[in-house]
């Protein structure tokens, strides 16, 4: 945690200490709820954290990790002629830049990924259609001496677990227009799976989440979800059949790492006392309903409830997928 704590802040300086122009402002701009600060050559910039719930990386030289990648993609849309934001073509005012890592809980194995080999820095580019970069990770690599504290799902060669970024732009209007996306993937002896994975706000985050539920017929429902609170906490989870009746009884996780304070979200860094602190992703749990509940408890369909124990807020993915193996995709949620 205090490794990711470090590269954030190195990357931070690193960035603006060479500002350029199309992601910071003179002025104070209006950041809304947004952190805002003022950097080393006295321009300014508004910042938001969003939080993937999920990635998967694996070490291609090991059986359990072959196959595993992860692609995140940034867009600003296409701007129409006259546009105020159709300085990003010129790279002038205003753009944006993302940073991002894995969280406290993210999975690490010994010589595994960490959060340095996750760091990306990406500012939008020169096209007259919109402003967009994707990063690829396809590959493990070397973890740095102190990163290597593991969670309670680590996989020998596997990567996995949440991964945040930090959007920097020039005002809060810039923010909300970038478009966030992450995949992961496998693909090894005839199996293909590909998952969409939006991001959330941290501070949407939220302690009480539902999502549609179906495990009948060779397809099963699966889940990961992601400790935000400041405190340990686990996570209870609840199916219920069409008509509301509980199908599964209730069941807990084990315990989530904390999430933590983002220094960058707290005075005196932050210039913005209305923006609220913003949380980097704690720990993680992730399994299928019928390893959760037991096959048997679990059949049936309707919708899965994931609610904080301590009423602390969480973030989720949930999963369909082909008990043949085949298939995978994501699930819609929502929080309640």
């Amino acid at each position: 945690m205090r490794h990711t704590q470090l590269v954030l802040l190195f990357a931070f300086f690193a960035v603006f200490g060479n500002a350029q122009n199309y992601y910071t402002s003179p002025t104070k701009p209006n950041c809304g709820t947004h952190s805002l600060f003022q950097v080393p050559d006295g321009s300014y910039s508004c910042r938001e954290i969003i939080i993937f719930p999920h990635f998967a990386v694996g070490d291609p030289d090991l059986p359990i990790g072959k196959g595993w990648k992860t692609q995140v993609t940034y867009a600003l849309p296409p701007q129409p002629k006259g546009s105020p934001l159709k300085g990003i073509e010129a790279q002038t005012q205003p753009g944006y830049y993302a940073s991002g890592g894995g969280g406290s809980g993210f999975s690490l194995y010994e010589d595994a990924l960490g959060v340095s080999d996750f760091f990306t820095s990406v500012t939008s580019s020169d096209q007259t259609a919109g402003s967009a970069i994707t990063q690829n990770f396809s590959s493990l690599g070397q973890c740095p001496q102190g990163c290597a504290s593991l969670p309670s799902v680590a996989l020998p060669g596997l990567g996995q677990g949440p991964m945040y970024t930090a959007l920097l732009g020039t005002d809060a209007s810039t923010l909300d227009m970038v478009l966030a996306s992450l995949t992961y993937s496998y693909a090894n002896s005839g199996v293909n799976w590909q998952v969409s994975v939006l991001p959330v706000k941290s501070k949407d985050s939220n302690p009480h989440w539902f999502a549609p539920y179906y495990n009948l017929n060779g397809e099963t429902t699966a889940f990961s979800v992601v400790n935000m609170a400041p405190a340990d906490q686990s996570v209870k989870i609840v199916v219920r059949d069409g008509a509301g009746n509980i199908l599964t009884g209730s069941k807990s996780t084990p315990m989530l790492k904390a999430a933590y304070a983002d220094n960058w979200s707290l005075l005196p860094y932050n210039l913005n006392p209305n923006s609220g602190v913003e949380m980097l992703p704690g720990g993680f749990y992730a399994a299928t309903a019928g390893n959760f509940f037991g096959q048997d408890a679990a059949k049936g369909q309707g919708t899965m409830e994931l609610s904080s124990d301590q009423g602390g807020p969480i973030v989720v993915i949930v999963l369909r997928w082909k008990q043949d193996g085949k298939t995978m995709g994501s699930v819609p949620v929502a929080p309640f």
